[in-house]
Formats: structure tokens, sequence, C-alpha cells
């Protein structure tokens, strides 16, 4: 399983720029670059968005189911790069995120 880096600040799953799920989905089956990507696993952390207030320890790999099948390491809808990284700093909505590893076959 990938090591799954995450910069987006905002989600709830985020806890120091680690997710806290054991397995995320990257949406974007027709994406031939990064910005036609996204995680649709995000959700809008509420209340003050800007601190990683988690009881739970973030995971350091990470299953990823992944759409983007232009992408060089998509095999089978998964994802086998060794380490993603998801961006979106100030993302409000799952289309405001993307795979950062995301690279066009």
């Amino acid at each position: 399983m990938p090591i799954l880096e995450c910069s987006v600040k905002t989600c709830t799953h985020n806890a120091d720029n680690k997710c806290q799920l054991d397995s995320i989905k990257i949406e974007g089956r027709s994406a031939e670059s990064t910005d036609g990507t996204l995680c649709s696993s995000f959700k809008l952390r509420k209340g003050d968005s800007f601190s990683n207030k988690c009881e739970c320890s973030p995971s350091e790999r990470s299953e990823i189911v992944c759409e983007a099948v232009k992408c060089t390491y998509n095999a089978d809808l998964k994802c086998h790069a060794q380490s993603i990284d998801v961006c979106g700093r100030n993302a409000c909505v799952s289309g405001e995120t993307e795979c950062a590893t995301f690279k066009c076959k």
C-alpha cells in the first residue's frame, strides 16, 4: 500500500499531513493531468478547520482505490505508486482536491 501524504488541512481525516483513513478513493476516470483528479473521500472539517484536532492515529500507508485509469500507477483500479500526495490546501469540497502524484501514461 502507498504512503499517503495529504496537505488538505481542511479535511476532517487529515492529521499531521497524513490521512486517518485506511482506504481512500481518487476519482478522475478521464483525467490526463493532476487537475482532472480528486479525492472523493474528502470531508470538510467542521469548526476550527485549520487545526489538526484528531483523536486517532494517522495511517502510515493507505489503500488507494483509483479511477484515474490513464495514470501510470493505476493497475486494476488500485494505486501502485510507492507514495502519493493529495493536495488542495484550502479545499471546501472534494473537487478542490487532487492527486499530485498523477502521471499520465
